[in-house]
């Protein structure tokens, strides 16, 4: 499982893939620099770490990925890339959700009524996906997977 962002670091049009780190670094040599990192010294630093990625999230996600990349060895894999999850369509109830976390707590509020408006601009795209779909999604990747030859 990842996220529709994990290369939002790059410019033009981006593949579906798992691109190399642009300086050819091993993702764990990187993951395992900033383990021994003082926690301090990652605070302060937070955006030189993380680059031209928008937030540590997208970041741990691209790292993610790259080492399962590299570690994988002859099990395949399926990477899911949803946007942004919100609560379910239909499963297991209309509105389920269990995290009012992004995406969860924008929809929450406004199915329940708590918030009327959310000001955007009127070309603003809104990638979100409902958590039924995703897990669907994931189940029907890993059938397909599997069944590859």
């Amino acid at each position: 499982m990842s996220t529709a962002y994990v290369n939002c670091n790059r410019k033009g049009f981006i593949e579906e893939k798992i691109y190399e780190l642009d300086k050819g670094e091993d993702p764990e040599d990187v993951i395992n620099h900033i383990l021994g990192m003082n926690p301090q010294h990652i605070s302060e630093n937070e955006k030189t770490i993380i680059g031209n990625y928008p937030n540590t999230y997208t970041y741990s996600k691209s790292m993610a990925e790259r080492s399962l990349l590299k570690n994988h060895g002859k099990l395949r894999i399926s990477i899911v890339r949803p946007s942004i999850v919100i609560s379910s369509y239909e499963e297991p109830s209309p509105g389920w959700t269990d995290t009012l976390a992004a995406g969860g707590g924008i929809t929450f509020a406004c199915g329940s009524g708590l918030m009327h408006y959310v000001y955007a601009s009127g070309s603003a795209v809104v990638d979100l996906v409902p958590v039924d779909y995703v897990s669907n999604l994931i189940l029907a990747a890993t059938c397909f997977t599997a069944k590859r030859s």
